[in-house]
């Protein structure tokens, strides 16, 4: 049976958390940016929902549009 690929995993996890972290951040391109690249992530980056969905009502309309795309591509 195989085994998978832990290194690359453990890896990929590290990455997500980091782009969580940066949907905090005060700069709005920071935010829109880590929305893009964890809606890129796909199913990997489901964690990041609760906090996408809370992007979705930012005052700044491209931050709020990245979250909306990145939760309905990490959802399929």
């Amino acid at each position: 049976p195989r085994k998978g690929r832990p290194k690359d995993q453990k890896s990929d996890n590290r990455s997500v958390h980091m782009w969580i972290a940066d949907l905090e951040s005060g700069s709005p391109n920071n935010r829109a940016l880590a929305a893009t690249e964890l809606g890129n992530m796909g199913s990997g980056a489901k964690h990041a929902i609760p906090k996408l969905e809370k992007l979705t009502k930012d005052p700044n309309a491209e931050v709020a549009a990245a979250a909306k795309k990145a939760i309905s591509s990490i959802r399929k």
